[in-house]
This record gives structure tokens, sequence and C-alpha cells, in this order.
């Protein structure tokens, strides 16, 4: 989650227009991602309120939104390009494991 700001004097001599924060809300770690959105800004305050339910956990909106189903193929495409990166690199071949 982050902002994007505009810098005074857009299009420096360097090219850059803007500027880009980063923030990194996460559930479960002992502090309210909702309550440290609060203190940074009204705008990643929004979005974390949608982001998380009342109890500082994802809501059940946001595990659907970004849910990702993996599937036996791409399970199986995966494990070959990790055992072809593996075995490029030196590493014997696995056996049936990632």
């Amino acid at each position: 989650m982050g902002g994007v700001r505009p810098r005074a004097g857009q299009g420096n001599e360097d090219g850059r227009i803007g500027e880009l924060t980063l923030f990194r809300l996460r559930e479960d770690t002992g502090f309210s991602p909702v309550m440290a959105a609060d203190d940074l800004s009204s705008d990643l305050l929004h979005i974390a309120e949608t982001v998380f339910g009342g109890d500082d956990t994802y809501s059940l909106e946001f595990h659907e939104a970004v849910e990702m189903p993996v599937t036996d193929a791409y399970a199986s495409e995966a494990k070959r390009k990790i055992a072809a990166l593996w075995q490029s690199i030196g590493f014997r071949p696995f056996k049936d494991v990632v």
C-alpha cells in the first residue's frame, strides 16, 4: 500500500517527476494495521479499513479478491521450471520433491 506525491517543479533534469511511498501493513503482527494506517494518512486508513476486518485480519472480501487457486498444471509447471533452474546452477535433479 502506498501513495504517489508530486514533487515540486515536476520534470526535474534527472527525469524524475514524483515520489512513491510504499507501506506494508500485515495481519497477525501484534500491532493493529488499521491504527498504524490511521497514524500515517486518511487515504491509507480508508484502504486499511477496506482490506482488514474488524479484528485486524484480512476481510473475507479481500481474501476472495486476491485468491489464486493453484491447479495441478500450475504446480507441475512451477516444479519443472524450478528443477531446470536448480540443475542449471549445478545441483542434482530433484526426485519428485520441491
